[in-house]
C-alpha cells in the first residue's frame, strides 16, 4: 500500500511524440473488435505517429473479415494473417505478437488484447510515463468493464486489488507482475533481448516473462503507469468454469518466474488459500479451535485485502457493496483451490476455443 501511494502520477502534456506501434494478437474476437478499433482510432495522438498492427491467429469466426474491412478503410491499420504461414497448433499469442513486432515501424511497442477498450488519452498516458521516468518497459491498469453478476463483480474486485499489488510490487521490486493488455516497451530492447525466445515453454507469459527479462538486465527499468487515462477495460469471463480455465492459464506461469520473491508471494497466496479451505472444511467436525483459526485468518486477509481493493476501486472511480466484497473474499480461496485441484488432474486448459498448456 505504501509503495502504491509512492508512485508518481505524471502531470502535464506530452511534448515529444515518438512513433508508436500498437500490436494486437487476435483470435475469434468478432464481438469485441469494433469496440477495440473504435478506441484506437479515437486516440489523441498524431495520426502519422502511430500505427495499429492486427495479427490474425487462425480465427474461425468473422474476425478476419472485420479486420480486413478496417485495414482497407484506414491506412495506419495493418493486418497480418497467420492462417497459411504458421501452423495453428504451433502458433500461440507469443508467436503472433512476435510477427507483429517484427513488422512494426514504431520506436515504442504497445500491446493490448482484442477484447479491450480504453479512453482517447490512453496512448499519450503510456508514452508520457515511459519517457518521463526513463523506463524501458511499463505496464498499466486493467479493469473489468460492465460487471453484472457475482462472478463478474468478483473479477472486478480482484482486478482492483491485483492492480495495486502489481504497481506496488514493481515499485518495491518485490513482486514483478504485468498485464499484456496494457504493456509498452521499446522495440529495440525487445530485439536485443531476443524477444520471447529463451522463455519458459508455455503458451502464455508474453507479459510477465518479458518484464522479468527486462528487470534482470536493469532492475530500475520497469515501471507502472499510474494514470486514470491509461486504464484499459476488459470484459469479464461469464462462468465459474471459464474463470477456472483462465486462472489455470495464469497459474502455468507462476512456477516458472525467474524473479525469486515473485515465486514466494505466489506460494504464500496458495498456502493461505489451502489453510483457509482446510480449516473451514474441518470445522464441520466440531472443532472450535479450527473455527477460531479460520475466522482469525480470514479476518486478517479481509483487512489487508480491503485496503488494496479500496485503493484500486477509488483510483478507477468504481464502487462495490460490502456484501460483494465479503462474497469475493469467500470465493477467492475456493477458486484458488479449484484451480489447484484442476491442475493436479491436468495442466491443460481451454482458451480461445482450443486446448493448450
Amino acid at each position: 500500500m505504501h509503495s502504491w501511494k509512492g508512485i508518481k502520477e505524471i502531470e502535464g502534456d506530452l511534448e515529444h511524440f515518438p512513433k508508436v506501434s500498437v500490436v494486437v494478437a487476435v483470435r475469434n474476437e468478432e464481438s469485441n473488435l469494433e469496440r477495440l478499433l473504435a478506441s484506437l482510432l479515437a486516440q489523441r495522438y498524431p495520426a502519422g505517429k502511430y500505427e495499429v498492427i492486427l495479427v490474425n491467429n487462425h480465427s474461425s469466426d468473422s474476425s478476419l473479415s472485420i479486420m480486413t474491412d478496417f485495414a482497407n478503410r484506414h491506412h495506419h491499420i495493418n493486418l497480418i494473417d497467420l492462417t497459411f504461414s504458421h501452423p495453428e497448433e504451433m502458433t500461440f499469442k507469443k508467436q503472433a505478437l512476435t510477427e507483429g513486432i517484427r513488422s512494426a515501424k514504431g520506436e515504442i511497442i504497445i500491446t493490448t488484447d482484442a477484447d479491450c477498450f480504453f479512453g482517447p488519452g490512453w496512448m499519450q498516458a503510456i508514452v508520457k510515463t515511459l519517457l518521463s521516468q526513463n523506463y524501458r518497459i511499463v505496464t498499466g491498469p486493467v479493469m473489468i468493464a460492465e460487471a453484472e453478476n457475482l462472478i463478474e463483480h468478483y473479477q472486478e474486485i480482484e482486478y482492483a486489488g491485483l492492480m495495486v499489488a502489481t504497481a506496488g510490487g514493481i515499485q518495491s521490486q518485490y513482486l514483478l507482475l504485468a498485464n499484456g493488455a496494457n504493456l509498452a516497451f521499446y522495440r529495440s530492447d525487445f530485439l536485443a533481448l531476443d524477444g520471447y525466445r529463451k522463455m519458459p515453454d508455455v503458451s502464455s507469459g508474453d507479459d510477465v516473462f518479458l518484464v522479468q527479462k527486462t528487470y534482470d538486465k536493469d532492475p530500475f527499468s520497469v515501471g507502472f503507469i499510474k494514470d486514470v487515462a491509461a486504464i484499459v477495460y476488459t470484459r469479464p469471463v461469464k462462468s465459474f468454469w471459464e474463470l477456472i480455465q483462465q486462472r489455470k492459464r495464469w497459474a502455468t506461469k507462476t512456477s516458472l518466474y525467474s524473479h525469486g520473491s515473485s515465486r514466494y508471494v505466489a506460494l504464500l497466496v496458495l498456502c493461505n488459500s489451502l489453510f483457509l479451505c482446510l480449516t473451514l472444511g474441518m470445522t464441520f467436525w466440531g472443532s472450535s479451535i479450527l473455527l477460531f483459526l479460520f475466522l482469525l485468518q480470514m479476518t486478517s486477509k479481509i483487512i489487508i485485502d480491503y485496503h488494496l481493493i479500496r485503493d484500486g476501486l477509488t483510483f478507477t472511480g468504481k464502487e462495490e457493496k460490502i456484501t460483494q466484497l465479503l462474497l469475493a473474499h469467500l470465493l477467492n480461496p475456493i477458486l484458488n483451490m479449484a484451480v489447484l485441484i484442476a491442475a493436479v488432474f491436468s495442466r491443460n486448459y481451454v482458451w480461445k476455443g482450443r486446448i493448450t498448456s
